[in-house]
């Protein structure tokens, strides 16, 4: 993870982080007051980070939302998101810039426009400074941590939609997440798609998009390709082979798991060809994975992860 600041000496500082399942450790920090923040420079800096901690080791990296911290991720290729806390800044700072809002801060309006402000800021704030902390990683209940915000923000305004419909759309443009009450699913690919695997790229995020997630729905497995309505690997799988294959890549699903070769490389072979489909589960079942500890799911540290 990076993170810039300026100091007080308005020198641009840039921390550097690595993030565990449990907890975040410094690496170090780098005195960026001398270089222009282009895509080049900012590349040179995450490669040789990234290869300080050890390519194997970096799955994903959390930066600014600028694009050009974007294009450096795709540079890398590596999966990259932006950071959460400056994603909500800029909500806010969106916000602010309303007029009734932007008179109650910088003109001392009435005190209901001032109560109005106070409705919509606080749940966000609320927000923000839990992404913030450093006592704990906050993906696993960022997104829950937003839908309440959004709710008590509904419930401040008695549910009257008029009220806070400006304000949901800018959370929502910033959040990019739910489009028309479904999930949009925007995965950053490492590179750029030759021509003939679009159809496979195609294949596989109509496989995704199978299922449907709906806003304000509570959740529930159901896999349409399936008869029993569930996910599994197999159903993955047999919907892959069904939907046909690019004439380079010749039944590959087929005899990735026959390639003698080490446990780690015959992973990458399965994800690089199959995506999603490589639960804990599986691969335990497959000797990919040979520890029952290295399958537990991360979120409940519990059960296996399954399909």
């Amino acid at each position: 993870m990076s993170d810039a600041y300026t100091d007080k000496k308005q020198r641009c500082i840039i921390n550097f982080l690595v993030n565990f399942s449990t907890w975040t450790m410094f690496i170090k920090f780098v005195d960026w007051s001398n270089f222009m923040k282009t895509r080049e420079k900012l590349f040179e800096l995450l490669d040789s980070i990234v290869e300080e901690i050890g390519e194997e080791k970096v799955v994903h990296v959390i930066t600014f939302n600028g694009s050009n911290y974007a294009l450096v991720a795709r540079m890398l290729e590596i999966y990259w998101t932006p950071c959460v806390a400056h994603c909500i800044d800029l909500m806010l700072e969106d916000i602010g810039k309303l007029p009734n809002i932007n008179n109650t801060i910088f003109n001392e309006e009435s005190l209901l426009l001032a109560l109005y402000t106070f409705k919509v800021m606080a749940p966000l704030v609320k927000v923000l400074r839990l992404v913030d902390g450093e006592k704990k990683p906050t993906m696993s209940y960022i997104y829950e941590a937003m839908n309440k915000a959004k709710e008590s923000i509904m419930k401040s305004f008695n549910n009257n939609e008029a009220k806070y419909k400006v304000m949901f759309e800018i959370i929502d443009r910033r959040w990019n997440v739910w489009s028309r009450g479904r999930w949009q699913w925007r995965f950053q690919w490492r590179r750029a798609w030759f021509t003939w695997e679009l159809n496979n790229v195609q294949q596989f995020m109509n496989i995704v998009e199978a299922g449907v997630l709906r806003e304000g729905v509570q959740d529930s497995r159901l896999w349409t390709l399936d008869s029993s309505g569930c996910f599994s690997v197999r159903s993955g799988y047999q919907a892959l082979m069904d939907r046909g294959s690019s004439s380079h890549l010749p039944n590959v699903a087929a005899v990735a798991w026959d390639i003698k070769v080490p446990p780690k490389v015959k992973c990458f072979i399965w994800r690089l060809f199959m995506g999603a489909l490589p639960t804990k589960e599986n691969l335990l079942r497959r000797n990919v994975i040979v520890s029952r500890d290295q399958a537990i799911f991360p979120f409940c540290n519990v059960d296996i992860e399954s399909a």
